[in-house]
């Protein structure tokens, strides 16, 4: 609740949970997901900031809502509209260890975004008027703007009515941005402080 308030005398128009149930954004929705098992701490990026670490160990299927049910408590409670935020199939991927070495990482990271883009239908059904994906692992491996560009339209076809934000931090986005155009996202949320131009 303080999280919403917080958010309210802010006077953010559009807010979110506050993240408050997450350990970290990666084995909050990694954990809940069929064919995976989270292991110990890395480093989150380039920060002072630490993950537990997805190994995946089968198929990867989601079995389970991911944020669902913190988006339905919330929405209960808010003045305000909210959007629900998920770490995106890329970074999720890519933030993963795969015991079967000769897994290759587009094959993961299509598996995370159909769970993703699962947990999207349920959050449009269930009033979200906008979801927040966040990409920061695009800005570190560029090359992966071709399967994000697959990743984004198997989600962007589960979103209903809703409005599908990209969110990318912890890098220069300026040379990605004609990229980041091209995806099929309504709403592109960069970091400025990484980006100045």
């Amino acid at each position: 609740m303080l999280a919403l308030q917080d958010q309210q005398d802010a006077g953010i128009d559009i807010a979110t949970d506050g993240l408050i149930r997450w350990a970290d954004p990666v084995s909050h929705l990694a954990g809940k997901l069929d064919g995976t098992r989270i292991d110990g701490l890395l480093r989150f990026f380039d920060t002072n900031f630490y993950f537990r670490q997805p190994v995946v160990v089968g198929r990867v299927k989601r079995i389970q809502p991911l944020v669902l049910e913190e988006f339905e408590w919330a929405s209960q409670r808010s003045l305000r509209p909210l959007k629900p935020v998920l770490t995106g199939p890329c970074t999720l991927a890519r933030l993963s260890v795969v015991e079967d070495k000769g897994a290759p990482t587009e094959r993961l990271i299509m598996a995370y975004a159909e769970s993703l883009a699962e947990e999207v239908a349920a959050l449009a059904s269930a009033g979200a008027k906008m979801v927040q994906v966040d990409e920061p692992a695009l800005l570190s491996h560029p090359a992966d703007m071709a399967i994000a560009r697959e990743t984004f339209a198997l989600i962007a076809s589960r979103k209903g009515n809703a409005e599908l934000a990209l969110a990318t931090y912890f890098g220069d986005a300026a040379p990605a941005y004609t990229g980041f155009q091209a995806l099929p996202v309504d709403t592109l949320l960069l970091d400025l402080t990484y980006s100045p131009a």
